[in-house]
C-alpha cells in the first residue's frame, strides 16, 4: 500500500462517534444538495486501499460496510485531500464500479478479450475493439482506471476470503 493512504482509515468502532458528529451535518448537507465529487485516479487508488484496509479490520459486511468504516474512510479522503466528501460519494462511487465491474466482466466473457497482468489492460486486436465499440458504444463512457481499481478491490477481498 501508498505511504499516503497505508495508514488512514484504521478505526474499528472505537472513537467513531465523536467522527460521525463531526461529519453528520456535512452528510446530510451533500445529500441535499446533491453534491457530485470528481474521482480522479489518486482519490480512487486510496479509496481502494483505504477499503481494503476496513475489508482486513473486519468492518466489511455480505453487501456493503459497517457505518464505522464509512467514517474512517471518509475522514480519511477528506483529510488526504482537503475535500468534503461523504457517505453517500463513497456508496455512490461503490456503485460506478459495481456497474464497471459488470461491463467489464461481460466484455472479457466474450473470448475475444484477455486481461494482460503485466500492462493491467484488456488486450484485443484491433478488429475486435472496433467491433465491440461497435456493438456496445456506451462502453465509451466509461473510465477504465476506475474499472480497474474496483477489479483490483474485488480480487483482494476474493484473496481474503478464501483464505
Amino acid at each position: 500500500m501508498s505511504g499516503a493512504c497505508a495508514n488512514m482509515g484504521m478505526t474499528t468502532d472505537n472513537g467513531v462517534r465523536e467522527v460521525q458528529e463531526r461529519y453528520c451535518r456535512r452528510t446530510n448537507y451533500a445529500k441535499e444538495k446533491g453534491k457530485n465529487v470528481t474521482w480522479t485516479d489518486e482519490m480512487d487508488r486510496c479509496l481502494t486501499e483505504l477499503l481494503f484496509n476496513q475489508v482486513l479490520l473486519g468492518n466489511k459486511l455480505e453487501k456493503n460496510f459497517k457505518t464505522s468504516a464509512y467514517i474512517a474512510v471518509l475522514t480519511a479522503l477528506n483529510e488526504r485531500f482537503g475535500l468534503n466528501i461523504t457517505k453517500e460519494n463513497i456508496i455512490s462511487r461503490l456503485n460506478a464500479w459495481r456497474k464497471q465491474y459488470g461491463l467489464l466482466k461481460e466484455m472479457l466473457s466474450q473470448g475475444s478479450f484477455e486481461w494482460d497482468e503485466g500492462c493491467k489492460m484488456v488486450v484485443a486486436t484491433d478488429l475486435e475493439w472496433n467491433e465491440y465499440i461497435e456493438v456496445y458504444s456506451v462502453f465509451l463512457n466509461i473510465n477504465l482506471v476506475s474499472k480497474l481499481f474496483f477489479i483490483i478491490f474485488i480480487c483482494y477481498c476474493n484473496t481474503l476470503a478464501s483464505s
